[in-house]
């Protein structure tokens, strides 16, 4: 019994000692939010989530489900405490080229990185390596299949 209690404590001290808590202020989008932490304002890019532009500059490469999928992960999210948990090595936080911090969010635990794309609200984000690029493709795909969401129309 010792045997496997050992590891599995080791995996949920890690989970939470390699995350932070902190409350979503706003959803700027399907695949970025902004958190409070402390006094600071911050940027978060969910790793793994390609939603659709909603957002952009130039008007014409906004997409189609865009404010879908922002109504989809502020539904879930906003205004409430979450746990970001970076990925790779260390599991300290890192930056995209846009300067936003990139992580996985859990709420109560849930994966939302994998429930946006789960739900057919966002696409898995195939560009960059992240530990859970097989799982997210996978769950792309099941979403497409059962046509959730965006993918309902196509």
């Amino acid at each position: 019994m010792k045997k496997f209690l050992f590891p599995i404590l080791s995996i949920m001290i890690c989970f939470f000692a390699c995350g932070a808590e902190t409350r979503v202020v706003r959803v700027i989008d399907g695949d970025t939010v902004v958190v409070k932490e402390g006094a600071e304002k911050v940027r978060i890019r969910l790793i793994g989530v390609d939603a659709p532009e909603i957002v952009h500059p130039d008007y014409e490469k906004n997409d189609y489900y865009g404010p879908e999928s922002k109504a989809c992960l502020a539904q879930m999210i906003e205004g409430t405490t979450v746990l970001l948990v970076y990925d790779g090595p260390g599991k300290k936080p890192k930056k995209d080229d846009y300067g936003r911090t990139l992580a996985y969010i859990y709420k109560n635990g849930e994966n939302v990185n994998a429930a946006m794309i789960q739900k057919g609200c966002a696409r898995a984000y195939r560009k960059y390596p992240h530990s859970e690029r097989d799982r997210f493709i996978d769950l792309e795909m099941e979403s497409k299949k059962a046509k959730r969401g965006m993918w309902s129309k196509r």
